[in-house]
């Protein structure tokens, strides 16, 4: 049993030099952070930037309501600029030929092992150079042993997979 440095209570957590009522009031002193809406002490897992849950929630539903930047569109969203629409059509869509290379990638899977040959589970697809993304002429098919070993530099990786 431990005695609370505060109140002089004792108490069975042998981690804590104080009781929890003690502690709760310690914490509640040396907060430095306060709700910018209601002027409540927060604690580090607020939601939002320097709100409450409670004025966080408020926040959401009183949010401005705006019209679509696209021009003719004329939705209303409580987002920034696009509507899901049209932010779907400008940000989902990839650059021309990466479509291509994911629909490549999937069969590069299917093929066996490009070094050992093995071909009884789907294969990994490495890329050739890590900085361009997973693009026809950028990946091989290998194992999961091969894959390991041509991270760690014991084998070579071989020339782009071909059809």
């Amino acid at each position: 049993m431990n005695k609370c440095v505060d109140c002089d209570a004792e108490f069975t957590n042998n981690k804590r030099q104080r009781c929890l009522m003690c502690w709760r009031k310690y914490q509640a002193e040396h907060r430095t952070s306060f709700c910018i809406d209601c002027g409540k002490h927060l604690i580090s897992r607020s939601r939002g930037k320097h709100r409450c849950r409670e004025c966080y929630n408020l926040y959401l539903q009183t949010r401005p309501i705006h019209s679509c930047s696209v021009e003719g569109c004329g939705r209303q969203h409580r987002a920034k600029g696009f509507c899901m629409l049209h932010y779907k059509i400008n940000f989902s869509i990839r650059p021309k030929g990466q479509n291509r290379g994911s629909n490549f990638r999937k069969q590069v899977s299917k093929s066996p092992c490009q070094i050992c040959g093995y071909n009884k589970l789907p294969s990994n697809v490495h890329r050739i150079d890590s900085k361009l993304p997973y693009q026809v002429g950028n990946m091989v098919a290998l194992c999961y042993n091969c894959h390991a070993e041509v991270h760690h530099g014991i084998t070579i990786c071989p020339a782009s997979f071909q059809f």
